[in-house]
């Protein structure tokens, strides 16, 4: 699904930012890492997901087909975050 990008870069670790800096990484959790999009696996900074949207081998020339392509891309784990009954925000 993700043509040339995929073959540059490999998923990190789950623990790579998060857990080196003292923190948790949502990553870390089997479940949120399979439900989160490939870009956010792989890439780590703004200008990499760019490039991981222009690689797609279906052409995303519009802001409109990038946005339905994110959309679909963050569906599952949009939809398994609002299972929980509880955010961190809610105190």
């Amino acid at each position: 699904m993700t043509g040339a990008y995929r073959s540059e870069r490999q998923p990190r670790s789950p623990s790579t930012s998060a857990e080196s800096s003292g923190g948790t990484s949502s990553l870390g959790d089997a479940v949120a890492a399979n439900a989160a999009p490939e870009c956010v696996r792989i890439c780590r900074a703004p200008d990499e997901v760019w490039s991981y949207i222009k690689a797609q081998p279906k052409p995303l020339d519009s802001y409109e087909s990038r946005r339905v392509f994110l959309r679909q891309q963050f569906e599952p784990l949009l939809s398994m975050l609002e299972r929980f009954e509880s955010s961190p925000l809610d105190g």
